[in-house]
């Protein structure tokens, strides 16, 4: 598995498009963990072609467009919420536009988990 870890005190930069997309030959999954400090993007896509994860246990996530979890056939993406994460979505997508949810700002939870399984 290969984890990047977000750390970006004192700036909040505006990010257009953030993939958490393997696109690997070798079955090896990507991470994103946040335990700190703003992140905001506009469109952000979790598990394209692979299973990806992004765990956020603090700071603020603002996703001001599209949030999407395993969005192509086969693939799976994971949103763990956890502890002091704050998020916030336009849309929420399960699988290929499947729109589940509006997250309004801020959703905390001591535990929330939003999945799509690879399958098919």
């Amino acid at each position: 598995m290969k984890t990047v870890t977000y750390v970006n005190p004192g700036y909040n930069p505006l990010i257009k498009y953030l993939y958490v997309n393997s696109n690997a030959t070798d079955g090896v999954a990507s991470h994103i963990y946040q335990a700190q400090d703003k992140l905001t993007a506009t469109n952000v896509q979790i598990g394209a072609d692979g299973w990806e994860a992004f765990e956020q246990v603090g700071g603020e996530h603002t996703v001001t467009g599209n949030l999407y979890l395993g969005h192509l056939s086969g693939s799976g993406g994971v949103y763990e919420l956890a502890l002091n994460g704050n998020l916030s979505t336009g849309n929420t997508y399960v699988g290929n536009g499947e729109r589940i949810a509006s997250l309004p700002p801020p959703v905390t939870a001591s535990k929330v988990r939003i999945r799509r399984a690879a399958s098919e």
